[in-house]
């Protein structure tokens, strides 16, 4: 035999006992075996209400550990949202500190027609030496 069929077998026997020694007391009036079951039965509502004592305890201590996972998920999303938010903002922050850089530099400096211009201001030569290259050159 299976263990299955032998535990199906085992319950099924244990269910007949029980509903026959129920009837019979029924019929009787009395219980078989009052002491030892009113003993029994003592220890085993005794059971029952120290189950009971923690079931609620672990109940109380599994909602709050339920509130506690969901405010540490949100807060967890949150925290995770602002890291974006601020990797964001940095990128933006360097992208505006070079084009500031740039802009600075565009300022500051002249574009080439004015830096030619300067360059030939610079480079221009005096009224002696404008009057010595003129005489070599029609000496020749």
């Amino acid at each position: 035999m299976t263990p299955q069929i032998t535990a199906v077998l085992m319950s099924a026997g244990a269910l007949i006992v029980t509903l026959t020694l129920f009837r019979s007391e029924g019929r009787r009036g009395t219980r078989f075996f009052h002491t030892v079951r009113t003993h029994l039965d003592f220890w085993l509502l005794k059971i029952r209400h120290m189950f009971n004592v923690r079931l609620r305890a672990w109940g109380r201590y599994f909602i709050r550990q339920i509130i506690h996972y969901f405010v540490h998920t949100i807060l967890t999303g949150a925290v995770r949202t602002l890291a974006q938010i601020e990797k964001g903002l940095t990128a933006m922050a360097r992208s505006n500190r070079a084009i500031a850089r740039k802009s600075e530099r565009e300022r500051s400096s002249k574009n080439h027609l004015e830096e030619m211009a300067l360059h030939k201001i610079e480079m221009a030569l005096t009224e002696e030496e404008k009057r010595i290259r003129r005489k070599k050159s029609l000496e020749g």
